[in-house]
């Protein structure tokens, strides 16, 4: 259930960091990834105004040969909201697995930016363009 997310914008964090819109074994997705070595932190970001309540953010991701950032708080692939932190690590290479996060609006109509992140010094993440949801799972 939830709402399909679209129109998402990429954020490099890097230099020779490629964000773009891919087919990985005839799924449509968003990937980050670089081959060279060098710490970066990039994204793609979906952009919200939302009402007051509580939401999951789900998202399925496929990894290959991700090395986190040593001493990094949000390591590896994984989804959050803007300015908060994430429950999920995705490292090292992976079949397609779903991610998580829930997160809570407590003012009505505020704008949030949802994050679909690889945070790391090496490796691809490929996010799953069909599988981005929003549900709604309790009003205020």
């Amino acid at each position: 259930g939830g709402q399909p997310l679209g129109d998402w914008f990429p954020e490099a964090g890097g230099e020779d960091v490629r964000l773009e819109e891919v087919a990985r074994e005839g799924v449509a997705c968003y990937a980050i990834g670089r081959d060279a070595f060098g710490d970066h932190a990039s994204s793609w970001r979906r952009q919200l105004l939302l009402p007051r309540g509580r939401y999951r953010f789900t998202a399925r991701v496929r990894t290959e040969g991700v090395i986190p950032v040593p001493d990094d708080q949000a390591a590896g692939a994984g989804i959050r909201l803007a300015g908060t932190g994430r429950a999920d690590e995705v490292v090292g290479t992976t079949e397609w697995r779903v991610l998580r996060q829930e997160l809570v609006v407590p003012e009505d109509r505020r704008p949030v930016e949802l994050v679909l992140e690889l945070r790391a010094r090496h490796g691809w993440a490929w996010f799953d363009r069909d599988s981005l949801r929003l549900e709604r799972v309790a009003a205020p």
